[in-house]
């Protein structure tokens, strides 16, 4: 959810071209150190340049972009549940 949030900032700004090409230069940079040893960390760089990247090529409202993201989200964080709970106990992770 922060994640969404530094995204909803950024978006709601609305900076210029240039502003965002430095963002998302300055965005991937961190992504990339933390992503290997803690996704939590990562992903609140990574998100938010993803949103960035895919404002232009699929132009909705910054709103309906960020609702839409939360709601994929929920859908895919319920399937990875279920699939975790359709397990027999012996394959779960102990």
């Amino acid at each position: 959810m922060r994640s969404l949030g530094i995204a909803a900032l950024i978006l709601v700004v609305g900076p210029g071209t240039v502003v965002l090409a430095l963002l998302v230069i300055g965005l991937q940079f961190p992504a990339e150190l933390y992503m290997a040893c803690h996704w939590g960390i990562a992903r609140l760089f990574f998100t938010p340049r993803v949103l960035i990247v895919m404002q232009p090529a699929y132009p909705v409202g910054t709103a309906t972009l960020l609702i839409k993201r939360r709601l994929e989200t929920l859908i895919r964080a319920a399937a990875g549940i279920a699939v975790t709970l359709a397990l027999p106990d012996d394959h779960r992770a102990a």
